[in-house]
């Protein structure tokens, strides 16, 4: 195994541990690329979890995944799109770096539980939001993710939200215009990915 750490944007806070298969060149068939899964620990986008991570992450690493953890912003510093674009920056370099850390740039999925399944949804949701787009440059859909894996996700702004994951990531308190921008369950459209939940 090899394991790797980049930042996906210089001015934030986000960091992504890498868990990575070396080749496999012992049979006749050699396999230099595996599908990939960024995984994105929970914690009401005030922290992210020890035990939605790593475990995670060591579960499909042995089911043959290159394994990407995402520590996104958190608190102040969750607001607006700055998660989502560090989540969709991730996606990008994974495509961009694709032969580099053998990657299959076609399949790669995003998992995440509670908040961080709120994220994953955001990116399978909403990675060609105009809002998103006008602050950041992801051409021609390479930070949308093949298919997302949603863990007990918070996914409204509704009656049934979780107000505190909400209010973190809107930086709005219920009923405060932008609260429930970050409703998923109004975002989901003809170009949301597949969804596992």
């Amino acid at each position: 195994m090899q394991i790797i750490h980049f930042k996906p944007f210089a001015h934030s806070d986000g960091e992504v541990t890498g868990y990575l298969h070396t080749p496999l060149t012992e049979m006749e068939d050699c396999r230099k690329a595996f599908p990939a899964v960024v995984v994105c620990p929970g914690g009401a986008y005030r922290f992210c979890s020890q035990r939605e991570d790593e475990p995670v992450a060591a579960a499909f690493f042995a089911r043959g995944y290159q394994v990407f953890s995402l520590h996104y912003s958190v608190g102040e510093k969750a607001k607006g799109f700055l998660p989502l674009a560090e989540a969709s920056r991730t996606v990008q370099l994974l495509r961009e770096n694709a032969a580099q850390w053998g990657v299959e740039g076609d399949h790669i999925a995003v998992c995440g539980f509670s908040a961080g399944g709120h994220l994953a949804g955001s990116l399978g949701c909403m990675w060609n939001d105009p809002g998103l787009l006008r602050l950041y440059d992801f051409p021609n859909g390479c930070n949308r993710p093949d298919a997302m894996v949603l863990c007990y996700p918070v996914v409204t702004a509704g009656p049934f939200a979780h107000a505190e994951s909400m209010e973190n990531v809107s930086g709005c308190k219920p009923g405060e215009p932008g609260y429930d921008y970050f409703s998923l369950d109004k975002q989901v459209d003809g170009e949301t990915c597949p969804a596992f939940l």
